[in-house]
């Protein structure tokens, strides 16, 4: 019988802590420091180092005073995955629909860890919408998308989110603190919907749903972003009934 070396063998360790640091500075809303990333990841700080060099050098990282954020290869490698995935084409056809109704940008969305991740667009078809690109992302504080995806997501992860959120404030409406948001969140979840009431641009009005996968977790938001002067508060309910029709389709999509 031939004898098969565990994966683990054929494993590169420099290759192993150069993934855990660019998962590491993925995960963080703000740039981080070396001594951050060393600390963190309990690696020694000649290693780290030269990691952080490599990956600028490569353009997989961005150097800024002595912090490091994510680089333009790594955000357009991620926009070509995130292009070629199978829940895109399902999603593409009911955006369309999706826009075609509503007049406005519609938009699918995941978590991605402090965010939410546009990972789908239809634009809309005026000249002064609001438009967004795959591989953009958002406070989930403050966006429709990332607060029903809290809502209608596992209870562990919202609990620990809520409290790792920087709840940093972009408008007068920006929801301010943890009690805030979790009071939303329990309305959220009787509504079925989020709105977010211009608390990440002024002007600008948002609403999302859950889209569920099998075991009844939202995996994806579908959602609206439009001009408060175009999406009044009269459009929600018809809406929100748009938009959960949509999602209802692509869940049966995947099933």
């Amino acid at each position: 019988m031939e004898f098969i070396s565990p994966m683990s063998e054929y494993t590169i360790p420099n290759l192993k802590n150069a993934c855990r640091i660019l998962q590491l500075i993925a995960d963080s809303s703000q740039p981080l420091t070396m001594s951050h990333i060393a600390d963190t990841l309990t690696l020694p700080r000649s290693t780290v180092f030269r990691i952080l060099s490599t990956l600028c050098e490569e353009g997989w990282l961005f150097r800024e005073d002595k912090s490091y954020r994510m680089g333009g290869a790594l955000i357009g490698l991620g926009r070509k995955a995130i292009n070629s995935s199978t829940i895109n084409q399902l999603a593409r056809p009911i955006l369309k629909e999706v826009t075609k109704l509503t007049g406005e940008t519609s938009q699918l969305a995941i978590l991605s860890g402090p965010q939410v991740l546009i990972v789908e667009v239809e634009d809309s078809p005026h000249p002064l919408a609001a438009h967004s690109r795959p591989g953009t992302g958002a406070d989930i504080h403050c966006s429709a998308s990332g607060k029903v995806l809290l809502a209608f997501g596992s209870e562990s992860e919202r609990t620990r989110i809520v409290q790792e959120i920087k709840y940093t404030s972009h408008t007068p409406n920006t929801i301010k603190n943890r009690e805030e948001l979790e009071k939303e969140l329990v309305s959220i979840q009787k509504l079925g919907y989020a709105i977010d009431e211009q608390e990440y641009h002024e002007g600008i009005r948002c609403i999302a749903v859950p889209v569920f996968d099998s075991s009844n977790m939202a995996s994806y938001s579908i959602g609206i972003t439009a001009s408060t002067h175009r999406f009044t508060r009269r459009k929600i309910k018809e809406i929100s009934q748009i938009l959960k029709n949509a999602a209802d389709q692509l869940k049966e999509s995947t099933s």
